[in-house]
């Protein structure tokens, strides 16, 4: 939740000591709703009609969030090393969950999870300054 995340990727990497890790868990622009709001396909929209639609929704004067895809997501971080655990938060909920939906997520195998990782809601990374 920040206004200017290239600003963000700049403050991450000034304070953070050489072989430090940080942990960043982000939205991708590429799934359909956004989750802020729980809206579909606003984040989509140019900013002025995301905001004429949050003021006639009622939910909000101004849209705030920005998101970018993976791809963009790797780019604004393109000076850490990064190791990618979203597949392996997504296993530890499927795990603990008693859903009927997570019972279906574990049995899918996991070339499936990896082939659909690029439209997946969110993305949580481990990003390493390098030496």
């Amino acid at each position: 939740h920040v206004p200017d995340d290239t600003r963000l990727a700049e403050e991450v990497y000034r304070v953070l000591k050489p072989g430090g890790v940080v942990f960043f868990s982000g939205p991708n622009w590429l799934f359909p709703v956004e989750l802020h709001y729980n809206l579909p396909f606003i984040h989509w929209l140019p900013v002025p009609l995301a905001n004429a639609a949050l003021r006639l929704l009622r939910r909000g004067d101004r849209y705030y969030e920005r998101s970018r895809s993976m791809w963009g997501l790797r780019s604004l971080w393109k000076r850490f090393e990064i190791q990618d655990v979203t597949l392996e938060v997504l296993d530890s909920q499927l795990a603990a969950s008693t859903h009927g939906a997570a019972r279906l997520g574990r049995r899918l195998p996991s070339w499936v999870w990896r082939g659909a990782l690029p439209l997946f809601p969110n993305f949580n990374w481990l990003l390493w300054k390098r030496d």
